[in-house]
């Protein structure tokens, strides 16, 4: 029997026709005549094995069939291994046990709703893990959504941004060149068996996002990942209908959320990068120098070197432009609007209004002439000077001067929990390098209470850690209202854009409920600990 160089591994569970959205697609004999039709002539030695996890649908009688088939130029059968077993429903246990029934040096996991699109792609696979240096041990091809735009080529996690995929709706062939990423996505996912051997498989405590915990645990020990444009695959994963499983039903996603926090000390979507610096500086983890490269203060702290005055101030732009005019109004309208929204007799209940990063203070102006008591902070101290100055001339009732503080890290203000109704955050996120840390700060001045506010507006420009030329860096609608609600303690109301390159507006609503907050070392971190610990005991002797 020829040794296969690469194990083909797809795990099943209902990918039937039946099961799929109004049963029109049949997602398994999709995905293996895929393979059919792109590895008829492949001459790099691979197998296939299979495990079926307790289907009750007409998928395990499409495998049998497909097990009965030949390829055409060899003979040997399309399915070296069928696996049927009672139904588990924790795919990182499934995954362990084919890798356990493989033998060849490269896995390749595909999950059944997938299409391979690449020709000869098993060879191409071999060629970019020879080429590479020895440490990149986890590979994605581009993923492609059903509408033939990119979906996914690789993944960042400990960003600014939180978990999101890199060139999302971004056309087909926009990304040519390989690239380092921080994780691609389980559903075709390729590794040497080295890695897998390494990290000791997959964590079968984790009901779902196993290759999350996977990719970190691997880039610990230092190994690299690589997302590649020559290989594509399309994921179908729309169009099968919803799944009562362990790891899919709500309180396995939960669990498996909360179970994460715990083992690494940070949110798998929403991470607070404060926490990963502090639990693994010195790491490979924090080896993205455009991220962690660099101390947040000196991100946050914008004070100006040159004396910032009237005349050169948006002050003096919003007197004369009108362009300008027409942002603010409308930014002043955003508040009106959230007020509007509410019944008539509890409107006056959003009274106070905070904003982080205020600038030069106009908005702040517009906002407390409206009639709100309004308090500000920017990280420009230039800035802040100014909208002081600017607004003390100015005529308010009496009660409704603005105030404006500046601060070093806008992470803490000097306000006492509960002191405002509405946060504002306008233009901020792009710039910061810790998002989500806003986030809790503005879920902690707001307090408890039936009508508080958060109203976010981002520019659809590249974010701070990529390049300007970058489309990738965009803040999508879709990545902001993901990265709020995982963070904790809000509630969607609304989103809305008026087009591609028009401001994201989100509002969300504080909610009490919260997960609680990590206080004891996470588990990562103390094995972490131990291994230096280790390490340096056996280097003294």
């Amino acid at each position: 029997m020829t040794q296969p160089r690469v194990s083909i591994l797809i795990p099943n569970f209902n990918n039937g026709k039946d099961s799929s959205v109004e049963g029109k697609h049949d997602l398994i004999e999709n995905l293996m005549m895929s393979l059919y039709i792109t590895l008829k002539d492949e001459t790099t030695p691979f197998e296939v094995i299979i495990f079926d996890d307790g289907s009750t649908d007409d998928s395990r009688e499409t495998l049998g069939k497909w097990a009965k088939r030949a390829w055409p130029t060899s003979g040997q059968p399309v399915i070296d291994k069928l696996i049927k077993a009672e139904h588990c429903g924790v795919l990182s246990i499934t995954a362990n046990k084919m890798v356990e029934a493989s033998r060849g040096e490269i896995l390749v996991r595909i999950d059944g709703d997938v299409i391979m699109v690449t020709d000869n792609w098993v060879s191409k696979l071999c060629k970019v893990f020879d080429n590479a240096p020895p440490s990149v041990g986890i590979i994605g091809p581009k993923q492609l959504g059903t509408d033939g735009k990119l979906h996914s080529f690789g993944d960042w996690i400990l960003h600014p941004k939180g978990y999101h995929h890199v060139g999302e709706n971004l056309d087909r062939h926009a990304i040519k060149h390989p690239m380092e990423v921080e994780h691609v996505m389980g559903c075709c996912y390729c590794c040497r068996r080295e890695v897998h051997d390494d990290l000791e498989g997959y964590d079968e405590r984790i009901l779902r996002g196993q290759t999350v915990d996977f990719g970190l645990r691997a880039r610990l020990k230092g190994w690299r990942c690589w997302a590649i444009p020559q290989i594509e695959f399309q994921h179908c994963h729309g169009l099968r209908a919803a799944r009562e499983t362990k790891a899919d039903n709500v309180e396995g996603v939960l669990f498996t959320l909360d179970f994460f926090r715990k083992k690494w000390g940070f949110d798998r979507i929403a991470p607070d990068l404060d926490a990963v610096r502090k639990y693994y500086s010195s790491t490979p983890l924090v080896s993205n120098a455009r991220i962690f490269g660099c101390d947040p203060e000196d991100l946050t702290d914008q004070t100006d070197t040159k004396s910032l005055t009237f005349e050169v101030s948006e002050w003096n732009q919003f007197s004369q432009n009108p362009r300008l005019q027409q942002i603010v109004k409308g930014q002043q309208k955003l508040v009106q609007m959230v007020v509007s929204a509410l019944p008539v007799d509890e409107r006056s209940a959003i009274s106070k209004v905070g904003m982080i990063g205020n600038g030069a203070g106009v908005l702040g102006h517009v906002i407390a002439s409206d009639g709100f008591e309004f308090y500000g902070v920017d990280t420009s101290k230039e800035r802040t000077d100014l909208a002081i100055k600017c607004t003390q001339s100015a005529e308010y009732e009496e009660s409704n001067k603005p105030e404006f503080s500046w601060q070093k890290d806008c992470q803490h203000i000097p306000l006492k929990d509960g002191s405002l109704d509405l946060v504002l955050l306008i233009n901020v996120l792009e710039t910061h390098p810790n998002p989500v840390a806003l986030f809790d700060e503005a879920h902690r001045v707001l307090g408890e209470g039936d009508n508080k506010f958060l109203l976010i507006v981002v520019t659809r420009k590249p974010s701070r850690p990529e390049l300007p030329s970058d489309p990738t860096g965009l803040y999508h609608e879709k990545e902001l209202v993901t990265q709020v609600l995982a963070s904790d303690g809000w509630l969607k109301c609304e989103t809305s854009t008026l087009g591609a390159n028009e401001p994201v507006i989100s509002l969300f609503k504080r909610s009490n409920k919260r997960f609680k907050k990590i206080k004891n070392t996470p588990e990562m971190a103390k094995n972490l600990h131990k291994n230096v610990q280790s390490e340096t005991v056996s280097t003294s002797y």
